[in-house]
């Protein structure tokens, strides 16, 4: 009954940030949940925040898709 996900993390994230993110999403994903998953290209942690508040920017365009999806 979970509602679907959007799990992202930046390519440039700290290595277990990175490993915690996928787990999460794996879990989520073996759990039945539905669950879109993104690498944000050149981001570290701070920059993929950032990157959530990009109107043009991937993270919008994926979690446009995903509620558009529902």
């Amino acid at each position: 009954g979970a509602p679907p996900f959007l799990v992202a993390w930046g390519e440039k994230d700290f290595p277990h940030l990175r490993r915690q993110a996928v787990g999460f999403a794996d879990a989520l994903d073996a759990a039945g949940v539905p669950v879109r998953r993104i690498e944000l290209d050149g981001c570290d942690h701070l920059g993929a925040s950032y990157a959530s508040a990009e109107p043009d920017g991937h993270w919008v365009e994926a979690a446009d898709r995903l509620l558009t999806d529902i």
